[in-house]
Parts: C-alpha cells; structure tokens; sequence
C-alpha cells in the first residue's frame, strides 16, 4: 500500500522551538555559515537512533556547521505515521542545545538565498534549470513530473531566459505532491539545492554536504559535483556517509581510539561488515571491498593505512 506522505507532521510543535523557518533568516544563516549540512533520512534516522549520536554533534559544532532538513525530508521521516518520531526530536534537540543552528526548509525558499546575490530572476532561473537537467534521473519523480506537466517541463527545460519568479515554487510544489515509496525524490531535490548554491561564489570549499548513507545518491552527487566542477572551477558540495564520517571524525581527533571508531561504523552498518569504496596505502586507484568493522577500524587508527571515499 502507498504511503501518503504530508509535509506539516501533527507534533511539529515539539520542534518548533529548535528550529529556523523563517525564510529570511534562513537565507541570512546560509550566506553566512561556514558549512551546511544537509542530512538525508537514511542518515538522519540512524544518526538520531545511535548512542554514538553525541559524536556527529561534535564534529557538527567543530566545523561550525549548521544542519539542513528540507521538507521532502521531512515528509520521508515522517511516513506513514503523521508525526516525527521521539528519537528525532531529541535528537533535534540535542542538536540545538550544543548551539547548532537547525533550519527546515521549503526547497522553493532557497529563492531567498538567491534574491540576497542576484537580481534578476532570470539569472536565478538559469542556475536553476540548470541544476534540474542535471540532476534528474530517467525513471525519477523529477521527470515524472516534468512529463505530466507540460507548462513546468516547457518552462524549466526549453526557455531561456525565463523571468517567472515563482518558477521554483510551482517546481518544488508540483514534485512534492507526486513523492511516492521507494522513490528518491528526497535525494533528487537535495542535489539539486546543492547544484543551484554552487553558483554563489564562497571563500570555503565544500561548504555543502550531503549526509547520505545511500550510495545511490552518492552517485549523484558526485554526477552533479563533476558538472560544477567542469563549468564553474569549484569544489562547492560533497556527500559523507557515515563511514566516512568515522574516518574524518577520529582524524579530526573529536574520537580518539579504535572502539570509538567501531562504535560509528556500527551506526551504519549490520551483522559486523561494511562495504566501502576505499584507496589502500599502495593502490593506484579506488576499489570496493567488504571488511569487518574490527578490521576497517584498525585501518582507520593506522597512519595511512585507508582512504575511504563512501
């Protein structure tokens, strides 16, 4: 049976109190922080169940970052059942009370962003519609939607020089409504926000991650990632899975021995293995392999030992 999936849960009053959803302000943390994470479910979810949980708010707060959770988002962590479930919403508030700013967002309020550094709406529907061709899959709910609805498809994908302001809206609204289980709407809209703030020029690089533990989007963020790079000259986005957080998180010392990094990839992984796409100290190019998390810790606790990409 079909989920109907809604964008507004009944308890999200629970965690009003935490977040940021006005969209100017919104716009205004965007602009100014130094990295924003945008979490998918999958990574949410496990994160928010995890009793390792403590580990990623440090590694947040350490690289002064702020967490993203857009309504599509939200409307997969939601399901079937109406309402944000209690382990996110302390998970939520754990976030905030180490003073991590936490924003939901509409995907259409990032016009918001756009507005503060470009004034013409054409320009902003260029980045846009770019950002669409790019990331739509053949058998996703983007170009389902695009199919259906012919104005949409006519005005995102052959105008130029569109002027229409609420162009992103009617986009986001449309594809919203037409989610379904299973598909990967979530992690469609998700790149396609990184790929249209890629073209804000930014001192940091990378100041866009995706939280994914899904290597299908890894895929596609790197699809899109490979696109920015060829025509803008930037490194503006990234995905990190939870094993490669473990990497970076005992590299950056937030964990400090070989448990706690067994601790994190068991966040993410079941019955003791792990499959990653990795470098060995004298491989010439990247491999996936299948290790135990006991052996893939002691990697990560060695010098040079591994390089994991996802």
């Amino acid at each position: 049976m079909s989920i109907k999936y809604i964008e507004n849960p009944s308890n999200f009053h629970l965690i009003e109190p935490y977040v940021i959803t006005q969209k100017q302000r919104i716009a205004e943390e965007i602009i100014h922080a130094k990295k924003c994470c945008f979490y998918d479910a999958c990574s949410f979810q496990i994160h928010a169940a995890s009793q390792s949980a403590d580990y990623m708010i440090s590694w947040l707060k350490r690289n002064q970052g702020l967490v993203v959770l857009t309504r599509c988002i939200l409307m997969e962590l939601v399901s079937d059942k109406g309402k944000l479930a209690d382990d996110y919403i302390s998970y939520i508030e754990a976030i905030h009370k180490e003073g991590i700013k936490i924003l939901v967002i509409y995907e259409e309020d990032l016009q918001e962003v756009f507005s503060l550094c470009f004034s013409k709406h054409s320009v902003i529907n260029e980045y846009f519609a770019w950002a669409v061709k790019t990331v739509k899959c053949p058998a996703g709910t983007i170009t389902k939607t695009l199919k259906m609805n012919r104005e949409l498809r006519r005005d995102i994908l052959e105008t130029e020089k569109n002027a229409d302001k609420d162009l992103m809206q009617r986009f986001f609204r449309e594809v919203r409504k037409n989610k379904e289980t299973g598909d990967n709407l979530g992690e469609e809209l998700l790149v396609v926000c990184v790929h249209m703030l890629a073209n804000i020029p930014e001192a940091e690089e990378y100041k866009y991650i995706i939280i994914t533990d899904d290597k299908g989007a890894v895929g596609l963020v790197n699809k899109a990632a490979k696109n920015i790079r060829l025509h803008k000259q930037v490194k503006a986005f990234t995905a990190l899975t939870t094993t490669k957080l473990s990497q970076k998180l005992y590299e950056e010392t937030v964990i400090q021995d070989k448990q706690q990094v067994k601790d994190v990839l068991a966040i993410a992984n079941t019955g003791g293995k792990v499959r990653l796409l990795c470098s060995e100290e004298y491989d010439l190019e990247p491999k996936e392999r299948v290790l135990s998390v006991d052996d893939l810790a002691e990697k990560i606790v060695t010098e040079h030992e591994i390089y994991i990409y996802y």
